[in-house]
């Protein structure tokens, strides 16, 4: 996920280890925001934290890779427009598959453009899916402190759910 301002964009850490075993030139700045300081292992613990992003280069390559969810975008879906972004994407991965699977072993040599795209499509999926979930308070992770007065509300409305949800898990048990 990602969340572009009028000067930066944060990334989650997720998303740019997917990013760095794509095939994209990716600048080196990116590179060593992230792993400049020796090795940076991406694990359960970590893998939703934010990493900022200010350089006109960066900015600019981040808010082209249309693969990663842009949290804006979709904070304020309900749980139908969820579900026809997700049909949406997988019918766009499904038609390049099977596009892809039509051609001769030749063909497919010089379109092996099409398996990275359907690797991004399936990765913007389950990044979608983790995004519906923080919404609906069933995945916690933090927004970056520095827009902590934009998504408070969001912020908020996500642990209410979460703290309903268990009230009424904990009475049902």
């Amino acid at each position: 996920m990602k969340i572009a301002t009028n000067n930066a964009v944060y990334v989650q850490k997720n998303d740019l280890a997917f990013l760095y075993q794509t095939d994209l030139c990716i600048p080196a700045t990116i590179f060593l925001k992230l792993f400049g300081e020796g090795v940076c292992i991406i694990n359960d613990s970590n893998r939703y934290e934010f990493v900022k992003f200010e350089s006109e280069e960066e900015v600019a390559f981040l808010s082209g890779l249309d693969w990663i969810v842009e949290y804006d975008s979709v904070k304020d879906f309900n749980r139908d427009q969820f579900i026809e972004l997700s049909k949406s994407i997988v019918e766009q991965r499904n038609k390049i598959a099977k596009k892809y699977n039509s051609m001769t072993s030749e063909e497919r040599r010089a379109n092996n453009h099409m398996v990275y795209e359907c690797e991004r499509l399936e990765f913007k999926n389950k990044s979608l899916i983790d995004v519906y979930h923080f919404t609906q308070g069933n995945l916690q992770f933090t927004l970056p402190e520095e827009l902590s007065d934009t998504y408070k509300e969001s912020n908020e409305k996500s642990t209410k759910k979460l703290l309903r949800q268990r009230k009424k898990s904990d009475s049902n048990n």
